[in-house]
């Protein structure tokens, strides 16, 4: 019994997240090739030296300042989106290992991959409906009808703000753990919202449109600088900026990004996109 008890403990240790949520060890990857249809540019990059850690990041743009967990501090930071100085921070549900957090403009959503529950709540207690992904989730976004999230390397879900109407999707393309997801409007008909998405261990930004039933890729391409894990992923609506963490040589790192996308988009531009706000 006790070899036994041993076997399982190994097993146990040998799947376990790390601190960031990632079930395999990152290691400083070189960035891939670059794309001719997806360019990238860092606009500005802080540290958030206060905290433990960055994980996922929300950019609020009703009211202007980006959140992000540390999970080892167990809180959500509230910081300025141009230098990381902290404007507040709000407590998660205690004992409860999570990465990201999304805001629907009233709510704050949390999950974890210790529970297989997401809590929500305004800041001043939590009530919890059942996770669709379990304990497999990790990026999460709300695109303004709908909240995102995806499940370890098979895709992401996306559901009502109460649970109900969860639908799988299929990401093309992936197939490591996913870390950072974000959502980020598309002027055209029948597209309801664009969708990019990181993985921990592939230093790689990935791009689709969904129409309000399935998933299309638009395209690839390689995070601007040389990364240990690639984590969260937020869009500001406000700025037409994204925000990424990172880790690199230890330390935690929050970057703003300009994206363009040229013939990645067949029927609109990301010039005409970025013309809609």
């Amino acid at each position: 019994m006790k070899c036994l008890a041993a076997v399982l403990l190994a097993l146990a240790l040998a799947f376990a997240a790390d601190q960031n949520g990632a079930e395999a060890q990152g290691q400083e990857t070189a960035v891939p090739p670059s794309s001719d249809d997806i360019s990238i540019t860092m606009l500005n990059t802080w540290q958030a030296l206060y905290a433990s850690h960055i994980l996922g990041l929300e950019y609020r743009d009703d009211v202007g300042d980006i959140l992000f967990v540390s999970n080892l501090n167990n809180k959500i930071f509230i910081a300025d989106p141009d230098d990381g100085a902290q404007l507040g921070s709000i407590d998660r549900p205690a004992g409860m290992y999570g990465f990201d957090v999304a805001w629907d403009g009233t709510e704050y959503y949390v999950n974890g991959w210790s529970t297989s529950a997401i809590y929500h709540g305004t800041g001043g207690g939590w009530t919890s409906f059942t996770n669709p992904a379990g304990t497999n989730g990790r990026g999460m976004a709300f695109d303004g009808a709908q909240l995102w999230e995806s499940n370890s390397s098979a895709g992401a879900y996306t559901f009502n703000t109460d649970g109900t109407g969860a639908l799988a999707c299929a990401l093309p393309g992936i197939n490591l753990q996913i870390s950072g997801l974000a959502t980020f409007p598309l002027p055209t008909e029948n597209q309801p919202c664009g969708l990019m998405v990181t993985c921990y261990n592939q230093p790689t930004f990935y791009f689709y449109t969904y129409n309000g039933s399935s998933i299309t890729p638009i395209g690839s391409a390689p995070c601007p600088t040389t990364v240990t894990q690639s984590l969260g992923l937020t869009y500001s609506q406000t700025r037409d900026t994204f925000f990424w963490s990172y880790v690199y040589g230890g330390a935690y790192y929050v970057a703003e990004l300009d994206i363009e996308m040229g013939a990645a988009l067949e029927k609109d531009t990301w010039g005409n996109i970025k013309t809609q706000f």
